[in-house]
């Protein structure tokens, strides 16, 4: 009987050695899950940009308005990416209530081990945290850069 030495990264995707009870991932499958989950996000961030974009005439008038205060063109941007962090914000905690229904309506497809109690893990939070930071800033920037050029 020889010992070999598996790589860490290898861990949970080759078959050839024992995953000790643990199913093994299929990577191009996950590659694909992380592509669509890519593409939908990018999405999101055009959907938002487009909603934004329908509401111009509105927003054209309060950013003149604004203008015609005295509001220079970082009041503007804080103010629309404020709006933006907010929106976000909302839609991250609505999809946070979400999460035990869903699980509880997919439950057939996926693996038991995956529940509501590893949203209560750090790194979970930290992505969720930095999710909708790069959302805000990337939604908010296109939709105040392209909309309204400030």
């Amino acid at each position: 009987m020889e010992n070999h030495l598996q790589p860490l990264a290898d861990i949970h995707f080759n078959a050839d050695y024992d995953a000790l009870g643990q199913r093994i991932a299929h990577r191009p499958t996950l590659y694909g899950l992380l592509a669509v989950a890519a593409f939908l996000l990018l999405l999101g961030c055009i959907n938002f940009y487009q909603s934004y974009h329908s509401t111009i005439s509105a927003k054209s008038k309060e950013i003149g308005i604004r203008k015609t205060l005295g509001s220079g063109k970082k009041d503007l941007v804080f103010q629309f990416l404020s709006e933006t962090f907010l929106l976000t914000l909302v839609a991250a905690i609505l999809s946070i209530a979400l999460i035990p229904w869903l699980l509880k309506i997919f439950s057939s497809f996926l693996p038991p081990e995956i529940n509501f109690s590893s949203v209560n893990q750090a790194h979970v939070w930290l992505f969720l945290t930095a999710l909708v930071l790069l959302m805000t800033v990337f939604s908010g920037f296109l939709s105040c850069a392209r909309t309204y050029q400030i």
